[in-house]
C-alpha cells in the first residue's frame, strides 16, 4: 500500500494502523514524491491526501489511471468540496473518505478495494464457461478445501494405492475417481463403475467375480466378471459399505491374493485391476457396528478422501452454476447476465443434492430466462425462495460508496447520474 499525505502524523498513524494488519506500507510527503515511487514500484493500492502542494491528489490520480489503470485509488480529504468529489469520481477513483475518518470504515474500504482489485467487480455479472477454472478434468475447485482434495488427487493418481471417497451424495466423488485414472499409468485402459447399493447381492457376485456357463440359473453362456473386463483398468465400487456381508471376504480375497476365479470353476485369473471405493458416509461406522468387514475396511483404507459438501465450500456455488449453465444453453445462444441478487440466493441455498442439485438448477434456470438475465424467478422455486444470509449481498455498489453518498448528500444527483451514465459506456464495471 502507498500511503500519500503531507501531514506527517497521518502518514505515521495510517503505516502503524495497516502495518499491525499485514500490510507493507510505503508513504510519500506529496504527489511528485509519490509519482518517482510509483515509477519504480508497483503496489496493489493507494491512499492520498486530495489537498497537497506542489502536486494535490487529483493530479496524483490522473497520473495512477495512466500508469496503472488496475490499482485502486482511495481519496482522503478535510475538505469536502463537489467538485473535487466530481473529479474523483470522473477519473475513476475508488471511493472518498473524509478526515476525521473512522478507522474501522475506512479498512472496510481498504478491503472493499483489494476485492475490486482481486477480481470481485461486478454487481451482476456475466457468467460464462471460459470463466470457469478447472483442476484435473473438468473439477470446479475455486474453494480451498476443492484445491486441497484435487491437489491430493494429483499426488495419489500415478500410484497403485487404494483410495475410499467419502462425501454427501452429489459431492462429485465419481468425477473424483475418474481424475485419479485419467491421471494414472491406466489412463488409457477402461474406467468402470459399479453401484454396491443398488445391486442385488446374487447378481453383484456375478458381476463382480463373473460365471462359467451353467454356473447360473438363466444365464446361457459364461459371463465375464468386472475384473475380466476391466484387466489393466480402474474399477470404482460406489456405495462400498452396502456390499452385502457374503461378498466382503470375497473381495478381502481378491484384494489379498490378486487373483480372482469365476462362479462355477477353480482356475484363478489374475486381477490387474485398480479398486476405488467411494461412499457417502464414513465406512468406518459400519464396522462398529458390525455391518461391516474390519479386516476389509483396512485394507479400503489407504487413503481417504473426504470431500466436504457443497455448502461448506461457498467459493465453489456460483462457478458450478456457471459451468452448467453453460452447458444447458442451446448453441448460439448468448450468455446471460446473472444478477447479484441471484448469485447471493444461490451461496445462501444449503445445496442438499450438492452438484447434481446445481447442475438441475442450471437447467431449469436456462430454460427460464428473463429477457438476457438469470432473475430469481429463472430459479426453480424451492431456490428462489431463499432468504439471503447476511454479507452475502452487496446492497450497495462496491466502488465509490461514499463519493455516491457524499454527492447525493449535496444535491449533486444530477452529475453523479451522467457520471455514472458515460461509466457506462465505457465499462461494465461501475
Amino acid at each position: 500500500m502507498l500511503i500519500v499525505d503531507d501531514e506527517k502524523s497521518v502518514l505515521r498513524i495510517l503505516s502503524t494502523l495497516f502495518g499491525l494488519r499485514g500490510f507493507e506500507t510505503s508513504t510519500a510527503s506529496d504527489g511528485e514524491d509519490a509519482m518517482n515511487i510509483l515509477e519504480k514500484e508497483k503496489f496493489d493500492l493507494m491512499l492520498t491526501d486530495v489537498r497537497m502542494r506542489p502536486m494535490d491528489g487529483l493530479g496524483l490520480l490522473k497520473f495512477v489511471r495512466e500508469k496503472d489503470p488496475e490499482m485502486p485509488v482511495i481519496m482522503l480529504t478535510a475538505y469536502a468540496a463537489v467538485e473535487d468529489a466530481i473529479e474523483a469520481l470522473e477519473h475513476g477513483a475508488f471511493d472518498y473518505i473524509t478526515k476525521p475518518f473512522d478507522v474501522g470504515e475506512l479498512v472496510k474500504t481498504v478491503e472493499r478495494a483489494l476485492a475490486f482489485r482481486d477480481g470481485a467487480k461486478h454487481e451482476t455479472a456475466p457468467i460464462e464457461r471460459e470463466d470457469v477454472r478447472f483442476y484435473l478434468s473438468d473439477i470446479v475447485a475455486e474453494s480451498p478445501a476443492m484445491q486441497d482434495i484435487c491437489d491430493k488427487v494429483r499426488k495419489i493418481a500415478p500410484t497403485d494405492a487404494l483410495v475410499t471417497i467419502v462425501g454427501e451424495p452429489g459431492c462429485s466423488k465419481g468425477m473424483l475417481a475418474r481424475a485419479l485414472h485419467d491421471h494414472s499409468k491406466r489412463k488409457n485402459e477402461p474406467f468402470h463403475r459399479i453401484n454396491c447399493a443398488v445391486i442385488p447381492a446374487p447378481l453383484m457376485e456375478a458381476e463382480l467375480l463373473g460365471a462359467e456357463r451353467g454356473a447360473i440359473r438363466g444365464a446361457a453362456g459364461e459371463k465375464r466378471g468386472i475384473f475380466e473386463q476391466v484387466r489393466g483398468g480402474t474399477v470404482l465400487m460406489e456405495e462400498i459399505g452396502c456390499l452385502p456381508d457374503e461378498l466382503q471376504d470375497k473381495l478381502l480375497t481378491i484384494l489379498q491374493e490378486k487373483q480372482v476365479c469365476r462362479i462355477g470353476s477353480d482356475k484363478p485369473l489374475p486381477v490387474t485391476t485398480r479398486i476405488l471405493a467411494s461412499s457417502h458416509h464414513d465406512v468406518q461406522y459400519n464396522v462398529k457396528r458390525g455391518g461391516f468387514s474390519e479386516d476389509l475396511y483396512m485394507r479400503l483404507n489407504v487413503v481417504t478422501l473426504r470431500v466436504k459438501p457443497l455448502r461448506e465450500r461457498p467459493e465453489d456455488i456460483v462457478p458450478l452454476f456457471a459451468l452448467f449453465l453453460g452447458r444447458a444453453l442451446k448453441d448460439g445462444q448468448d450468455t446471460p447476465e446473472v444478477t447479484a441478487e441471484v448469485q447471493a440466493v444461490l451461496k445462501s441455498y444449503a445445496w442438499p443434492g450438492n452438484s447434481e442439485e446445481v447442475e438441475n438448477a442450471a437447467v431449469y434456470a436456462a430454460n427460464n430466462i428473463k429477457g438476457n438475465a438469470i432473475t430469481p424467478a429463472s430459479l426453480p422455486p424451492k431456490i428462489a425462495c431463499t432468504p439471503i444470509k447476511a454479507g452475502v449481498l452487496e446492497l450497495e455498489p462496491m466502488k465509490a460508496r461514499a463519493l455516491r453518498a457524499f454527492l447525493v448528500n449535496e444535491g449533486a444527483e444530477n452529475a453523479l447520474k451522467k457520471i455514472e451514465a458515460e461509466n457506462a459506456e465505457d465499462s461494465p464495471v461501475s
